[in-house]
C-alpha cells in the first residue's frame, strides 16, 4: 500500500486495502478492476526496482549530510 499512496492518495490506498481484506482479493486485482491505473503503470510502480530506488537514494542522501 505504501507504494500506491503517493500515486492514488492515502485515502484511496486505505480504502483499497480495506476492500481487499473484506473481499479476500488482492490490491493489485482491485486497482485493475476499478481502472485506477493501467496494468503497465501498476507493474512499473510495484516492481522491485521502483520500490528500492527511492529508498536507496534517500538513504545515500542522508548519509552524506
Amino acid at each position: 500500500m505504501t507504494a500506491l499512496s503517493p500515486v492514488l492518495g492515502y485515502e484511496k490506498a486505505s480504502e483499497l486495502a480495506q476492500e481487499a481484506l473484506e473481499k479476500n482479493k488482492g490490491v493489485y486485482e482491485l486497482v485493475l478492476a476499478k481502472q485506477l491505473m493501467s496494468k503497465e503503470e501498476l507493474n512499473r510502480l510495484l516492481s522491485p526496482e521502483s520500490m528500492l530506488k527511492p529508498r536507496l537514494k534517500n538513504k545515500l542522501k542522508s548519509k552524506s549530510q
